[in-house]
């Protein structure tokens, strides 16, 4: 059986996008297309000196290549870097089989990952233990306070994240333009 082949966009593989907030494109199969992730770097000032990645990508190879580019060229070492997960639809956590090691603490609004969506394990994924977060709280990283807004519509799980002062919404698919509502019934 063949694979389908793994495709990037057309854009820059890293897009700054306001100070401490990064855009990667990730790799995805053909037939979903590329995808963003994006990475609010530490400042070691206003926050614990951890980076956080929002968004895993899928359980490719080239996932864990692409933010190996990303963060060597931005200066981030692994051992400093956590992860949001939006929502735990595979092409948004699925890549945590690719990027994630202990230590590293990964957000989302499902208590475990592998009883969610058992497709996620049944090529032998991670299951990381994930730190549950709920409405209002707050994840302050790169001089951003990062409110968390429970969203479900996309998924029964999804969570935003809403800094008021910079007006930044981090949405994963809860926000798309492409002309329909991104709701989903589980």
């Amino acid at each position: 059986m063949s694979r389908m082949p793994i495709v990037y966009s057309s854009r820059s593989r890293i897009e700054e996008l306001s100070r401490n907030l990064y855009r990667i494109d990730l790799p995805m199969p053909e037939a979903i297309g590329p995808t963003n992730s994006y990475l609010f770097k530490a400042d070691g000032i206003t926050d614990s000196g951890r980076s956080l990645i929002v968004d895993a990508g899928c359980d490719e190879p080239a996932t864990r290549e692409a933010f190996d580019f990303a963060l060597r060229e931005l200066g981030v070492s692994w051992g400093s870097v956590d992860v949001f997960i939006t929502h735990f639809h595979w092409d948004h956590c699925a890549g945590l089989s690719q990027i994630w090691s202990p230590g590293m603490k990964v957000y989302g609004g499902i208590d475990d990952y592998a009883s969610y969506w058992e497709p996620m394990t049944r090529s032998g994924s991670v299951n990381p233990p994930i730190t549950r977060l709920f409405e209002g709280e707050v994840l302050s990283v790169g001089g951003y306070n990062l409110r968390v807004l429970q969203t479900p519509g996309h998924d029964l799980h999804h969570l935003c994240l809403y800094d008021a002062e910079s007006e930044l919404l981090v949405g994963g698919d809860q926000v798309l333009c492409g002309g329909y509502p991104p709701i989903m019934v589980e």
